[in-house]
């Protein structure tokens, strides 16, 4: 359980969840060969993305919130759990649904034509169920930093955009060629 408390664990979470997620969703999910008499031979295939639209734009918020996660404090921090938690769950909605549905129903809306195919053949990808994995890494490490992100280091004030002027001393005002006694 300590390692959830990590800033570091969390943030590979993340990145693994996100962009682990839009490559699956990026892939084929559903390829089918139909075969009609007397017509050519059609091909039409499905990716993940296309099937599920919210499922790749919450996986590139998961990555978008894992690169902005470092310039915020704490309160910010703690929205973003909130958000990567509802993306988590998005993302695992696509594997969830997809093996509800009926992946043939799905590549035949896209033949446009007669419906008296001789046969369809249809392949499914093998490796959906990664979804599953990639969506609850998100939401594990959204919970994780909405629980534990109070604790952790956020950048200094000199990293951050300060806009009070930094006061020199007396070697750098030297080093700048101006006179240190004169105020």
């Amino acid at each position: 359980m300590s390692l959830l408390k990590s800033m570091k664990a969390s943030i590979v979470l993340l990145l693994v969840g996100g962009f682990g997620a839009i490559w699956l969703l990026s892939q084929p999910w559903v390829t089918a060969t139909i075969y009609e008499p007397q017509m050519p031979t059609v091909e039409t295939a499905r990716t993940g993305a296309t099937l599920y639209p919210v499922s790749f734009g919450a996986a590139w918020l998961v990555v978008a919130c894992a690169i902005a996660f470092f310039a915020f404090g704490a309160r910010v921090r703690r929205v973003l759990g909130v958000v990567l938690i509802f993306c988590g769950a998005a993302i695992l909605i696509a594997p969830i649904a997809f093996y509800l549905s009926d992946a043939v129903a799905s590549v035949q809306e896209g033949r446009q034509g007669s419906s008296n195919y001789q046969s369809v053949v249809v392949e499914t990808y093998p490796f959906v169920w990664l979804m599953f994995l990639f969506g609850l890494a998100a939401a594990l490490a959204g919970a994780s930093i909405l629980l534990w992100s109070k604790d952790w280091a956020t950048l200094s004030a000199k990293q951050s955009n300060s806009r009070k002027p930094v006061e020199k001393s007396d070697w750098d005002a030297l080093d700048a060629g101006e006179d240190p006694t004169v105020y």
